[in-house]
């Protein structure tokens, strides 16, 4: 019997890692399959779990002593070592870039253990930017025996690092299966969360002004652009009747800024996290989103939204050439050009093929497991 073990440890973890939960759970009967949460995010990532409906095998940590990465890494490389261990598995399955994504892999070539990475290939050209994501990426490349590409560009990028096309699957994003199985379960499950979104919207007479997603919790963006930001987000609001809506991250530094920026901004409407049900039906209710998220460039033009990146580059280009990804950019003046040339147009043409896949990622990857 095949084993296959699923790293998780944070919400985009989750969100990603679930379609390939499912594929196995109708795959064939010779495979076994278990799941470890690193628990690099508590909180957010539990409402998280249940709504997938996920129960991990392994649980670690918290780590309580470790508030930084290296701290992190080394207490999760260590949990991950004992697990393989007590599982013998054939593969282990890592997603992303994440500081688990990162100890999952190295754990697994430590212990002579196959290793597959889930959204493989994707670059910016600043190693520090995304921090520590985009080395954390480069370095789980190296570790990787199948890389599971989203798209073409991603494909390519590791063909020019050298990786021969035999270690190399074409798949699509398992971004675009969570997200049609989340919304295919609330069109079935009367859901709370997602209720209390439609009353928030309707109590705020919404349906009179233009209705903006703000998102933003990026290391980088916090050290050095929160206030160019801010500008351009209140340029936006100066010239158009909007309600921002910001669900706000738990990161300190976050919450400071919001608290102060909303007094600034009446237009500004602060949320607490929200889970992944609430939070995708409040994406869908709005006009435009302004985020610095990886995961939201891919689940965009899934929906047929629009969005302005609040980065200085972007891992995703094919994001921006379809369309969904209006602009990339840090800049105030261009965050408002940007945001008033997007109302100012109108509706928009429909979108075209998706660049992140069909929504059958997972199947995709499965089979190349088998």
């Amino acid at each position: 019997m095949k084993k296959i073990l699923l790293i998780i440890g944070s919400r985009p973890d989750v969100i990603k890692m679930a379609p390939l939960v499912f594929a196995l759970r109708t795959a064939a009967s010779h495979l076994e399959s278990r799941i470890c949460d690193t628990n690099q995010h508590t909180g957010l990532k539990e409402p998280m779990l249940r709504f997938f409906e996920l129960q991990p095998d392994y649980s670690l940590g918290p780590f309580a002593e470790a508030n930084d990465i290296s701290s992190f890494v080394s207490e999760a490389l260590r949990g991950l070592e004992t697990v393989i261990a007590d599982f013998s598995p054939d593969w282990v399955l890592v997603h992303g870039d994440t500081s688990t994504a990162f100890a999952g892999a190295l754990a697994a070539f430590y212990a002579g253990v196959r290793v597959g990475h889930v959204e493989a290939g994707l670059r910016t050209p600043m190693k520090r930017s995304p921090f520590p994501e985009e080395m954390n990426r480069r370095l789980i490349g190296q570790l990787t025996d199948l890389h599971f590409c989203p798209t073409l560009q991603t494909m390519d990028n590791l063909r020019k690092e050298g990786v021969p096309d035999n270690h190399l699957v074409l798949c699509g994003n398992t971004i675009v299966d969570a997200l049609q199985w989340a919304l295919a379960k609330i069109d079935r499950v009367h859901l709370p969360e997602v209720e209390a979104i439609r009353q928030l919207l309707s109590a705020e007479g919404a349906q009179n002004k233009k209705k903006i997603l703000l998102t933003l919790h990026r290391r980088e963006n916090l050290d050095r652009y929160l206030a160019d930001i801010g500008e351009g987000i209140r340029r936006i609001a100066e010239h158009i009747p909007c309600s921002i809506f910001f669900p706000v991250h738990r990161n300190p530094r976050v919450v400071e800024w919001a608290g102060q920026f909303q007094e600034e901004l009446p237009d500004l409407i602060l949320l607490p996290p929200l889970p992944y049900e609430a939070f995708i039906s409040l994406m869908k209710a709005c006009d435009l989103i302004l985020t610095d998220s990886g995961g939201i460039q891919e689940e965009a033009p899934t929906l047929g939204k629009k969005a302005i990146l609040l980065r200085e580059t972007t891992e995703r280009p094919e994001a921006t050439h379809s369309g969904a990804v209006l602009g990339v950019t840090v800049d105030a003046r261009e965050i408002e050009h940007l945001a008033r040339a997007f109302f100012e147009k109108g509706p928009f043409e429909a979108a075209g093929e998706n660049p992140f896949g069909d929504g059958h990622a997972a199947e995709k990857i499965i089979s190349r497991l088998l």
